[in-house]
């Protein structure tokens, strides 16, 4: 989430707030992947590093962009019990 913005709780919530992020920056980075682990069958976590730039559309301002993520998976008991394996 951008700084200082509240944190979106909901698929819906989560997907409206990057709409409005995309609507306002192009984001030009690249993500490492620092740790991955697979706690259980359908729980997993990301450690990611990213670097690269942003992009503000309404002046054209480009500027470095460099951050931290942790990234929580849930895979669901329904594609569990089908036996899915995780998407990338």
């Amino acid at each position: 989430m951008p700084p200082n913005s509240r944190s979106a709780v909901g698929k819906a919530a989560v997907r409206k707030a990057y709409d409005a992020v995309f609507e306002a920056i192009i984001v030009n980075v690249r993500f490492t992947i620092a740790e991955l682990i697979v706690m259980s069958p359908g729980w997993a976590f990301v450690r990611t590093n990213s670097a690269g730039s942003n992009q503000i559309n309404v002046t054209g301002v480009v500027s470095p962009e460099g951050n931290q993520e942790l990234f929580i998976f849930n895979k669901g008991a329904a594609a569990r019990s089908e036996g899915k394996r995780w998407q990338t």
